[in-house]
Formats: C-alpha cells, sequence, structure tokens
C-alpha cells in the first residue's frame, strides 16, 4: 500500500473556528421559534432580522443556503443570492412556509443548517483537476 501524500490534517480542521456567542444563540432560538409558527408572523420575521444584525454570523455574503432536515422526509433547502434590494433573511426563512411537508416535519423534529457563501462560484475546469492530482487541483467525488 502506498503512503498518501495528501495532507494528513482533515479539512474541517483548517477552516477557522467558529465560537458561537449568546448573541447568535438567540439569533437561533429566533429562527427556530420562527419556522415553529408554521405560517408567517410579523413580529416574529422582525425579531429574527434585528437579531441576525446582532449575531456574529456574516452580515455580507455571496448566497445563503437553508436547509431542514426531519428524518424520514426529503429536506427543505432554499438557497437565495444577497441582492440589492436587500432581502432580509426573514423574507429567505419565509420561503419554508410555501412546503406542505413542514407541518410533518415540525411534528417529527426539525434540525437547521445556515450555510454562507462568501463567495461567489468560480469556473472550473473538470479535466484538469481530480483525485489523481496534489495541492488545489486535487478533487474527489
Amino acid at each position: 500500500m502506498r503512503a498518501s501524500t495528501l495532507s494528513t490534517v482533515p479539512p474541517e480542521i483548517q477552516l477557522p473556528q467558529f465560537i458561537v456567542s449568546e448573541a447568535d444563540k438567540t439569533f437561533l432560538e429566533a429562527v427556530m421559534g420562527f419556522i415553529n409558527l408554521g405560517d408567517y408572523s410579523d413580529a416574529a420575521a422582525q425579531l429574527v432580522d434585528q437579531y441576525f444584525e446582532q449575531s456574529g454570523f456574516p452580515q455580507h455574503y455571496d448566497r445563503l443556503a437553508i436547509t431542514l432536515y426531519s428524518h424520514g422526509f426529503k429536506r427543505i433547502m432554499i438557497v437565495r443570492p444577497q441582492r440589492e434590494p436587500y432581502i432580509s433573511i426573514s423574507q429567505v426563512l419565509s420561503r419554508v412556509f410555501r412546503f406542505e411537508r413542514l407541518a410533518e416535519m415540525l411534528r417529527s423534529g426539525l434540525r437547521i443548517q445556515l450555510d454562507f457563501v462568501d463567495k461567489p462560484p468560480q469556473k472550473v475546469d473538470y479535466w484538469k483537476i481530480g483525485s489523481g492530482l496534489r495541492g488545489q487541483e486535487h478533487f474527489e467525488v
């Protein structure tokens, strides 16, 4: 068996560390409270936006991806660019109320994943990357 020539440090350890603050926890509680209502509420939306501004989450990003998971259900994924005119995070979140399965997912237990994509996508020449290459060109499916 040949020795690996790639870094032995897992990629997730190479990422900058994110320390969760009390403001971040308050924001996530507001997000879950908003979603758990099962329908749009102006008051809850305003709280989400207010707590988001106070959180340590990126205020400027290229795209926001919101994914909801619940065992036994197809995930709900919403991806929106940050653009002008500004779309608030509560407006993006409110898209979840369009999914009929949301009520059942809420009863079954819901988990949420928020991904803030900070850079726009780059074009990649698939033929110039691959698992046989090293460094930045190394890619596995």
